[in-house]
């Protein structure tokens, strides 16, 4: 792939009041220098058995070889006890 993540967490934070899904990792141009795509954040729908994803916009520009690190926050809602797999889109 042109772009790769790695070390991705996700853990769960409530210091602000409701549950939020605190994410980070890095990704990496491997291939190619370029737009960074954006982060699909998926949860499992517990209730229908479907996926839920989120789409977080990114954009930046890396050159071959170049690493970003990223953090985002999505509301937890109905999808506390589950874990997200995050992907970039397209890769």
């Amino acid at each position: 792939p042109a772009f790769t993540l790695s070390n991705v967490t996700t853990r769960i934070d409530t210091t602000r009041g409701a549950p939020v899904f605190v994410i980070r990792g890095e990704i990496r141009a491997e291939h190619t220098t370029g737009p960074v795509p954006d982060l699909n954040v998926t949860f499992p729908d517990l209730g229908t058995g479907s996926r839920v994803v989120y789409a977080i916009p990114r954009g930046e520009m890396l050159k071959r070889g170049e690493t970003i690190r990223f953090s985002t926050r999505i509301t937890a809602g109905a999808h506390v006890g589950s874990d997200p797999q995050v992907t970039l889109n397209g890769q």
